[in-house]
């Protein structure tokens, strides 16, 4: 059997900045707030699929755990055979951003493009596909489900966000592509919302992932002083610290400055001290020009090798 890299192999592509993007429908300037429990979405509409008919990776699946269909977009590399289960290949799981869906990864690089026909925005920037395409990046699946819009992927009911990805979309796909079904072969981003998400995934399920990727992760809900030990995935990392060392999580968060004050970067700090009193190994980026934003995109160009020149505060 031959397998395609292993993520341990491949993940450090990701604290080089190199393979991580993702777009997502957040307003630069802005932040996501978990709703705390106020998701004012209809469960089938909020999970519904939104990538476009013709895009030929679109699948939708039942979960029994809401009993509705969800959509979810799944990107392969050149050269999978569905038919060639002696190939395995690593998984990428992508968090959308608050008001955002399955296919956001795509859309927002060009919204105008053909399904599936273009992996760069209109200036050209290329996202994570564009690099598995070209070969500069090995071959990996990347999956992008739609967790409900303002569901903070947390099982907040009607919609159960981490319970669906969990326990029954991470079997699905490792059942139904040719995957390697070991944690040290599956790796999860998000941005925003999606990187709250994944952050809480990571520390909490931590035997399932090699690495995590947070982009402006959200903390908490808006207009509250959430204080950083309320934070969920600070709670999840203060509860789990053997299991998450005893694993080897790769840990990384990049934050942009985006106006004054910044609701983000003071949580991200404070994750940074935590992480280093527990000796847990991470990577923090911070991009201190204002124009970066809160947009992904932007984030994503400024974090490349010779990428913009966006100031860098790294720890």
């Amino acid at each position: 059997m031959r397998f395609i890299r292993s993520h341990r192999t491949l993940f450090p592509l990701v604290v080089l900045g190199i393979i991580l993007v993702a777009a997502t429908a957040v307003l630069a300037g802005t932040a996501w707030y978990a709703s705390g429990g106020t998701l004012g979405i209809n469960p089938p509409r909020g999970v519904a699929h939104h990538a476009p008919a013709s895009f030929n990776r679109a699948l939708t699946f039942h979960s029994n755990s809401m009993d509705v269909d969800v959509g979810v977009t799944v990107y392969t590399p050149p050269g999978y055979n569905p038919n060639d289960t002696n190939t395995r290949y690593p998984v990428i799981y992508f968090l959308h951003g608050g008001q955002g869906d399955d296919w956001n990864y795509l859309s927002t690089f060009n919204r105008n493009a053909p399904s599936g026909s273009s992996l760069y925005d209109p200036n050209g920037n290329p996202n994570l596909l564009a690099f598995i395409e070209s070969g500069l990046v090995p071959p990996a699946i990347v999956v992008m489900p739609n967790g409900g819009s303002r569901s903070g992927f947390l099982d907040n009911p009607p919609v159960l966000s981490e319970t669906m990805i969990i326990t029954e979309l991470i079997p699905f796909i490792d059942a139904n592509y040719n995957t390697v079904p070991l944690g040290g072969w599956r790796a999860i981003e998000g941005n925003s919302m999606g990187g709250f998400g994944a952050l809480n995934f990571a520390f909490e399920h931590s035997s399932l992932f090699c690495g995590v990727l947070a982009y402006g992760p959200g903390v908490g809900i808006p207009g509250e002083d959430t204080q950083f030990e309320d934070v969920e995935y600070v709670q999840r990392l203060r509860a789990n610290e053997n299991e998450i060392k005893e694993n080897g999580l790769q840990i990384r968060s990049v934050i942009a400055d985006f106006g004054e004050p910044n609701p983000i970067r003071p949580y991200q700090e404070q994750l940074s001290a935590l992480l280093t009193e527990l000796e847990i190994a991470h990577e923090r980026i911070i991009l201190t020009e204002p124009e970066v934003g809160h947009n992904l995109v932007t984030k994503y160009r400024a974090t490349l090798p010779n990428g913009d020149n966006a100031g860098r505060d790294s720890a």
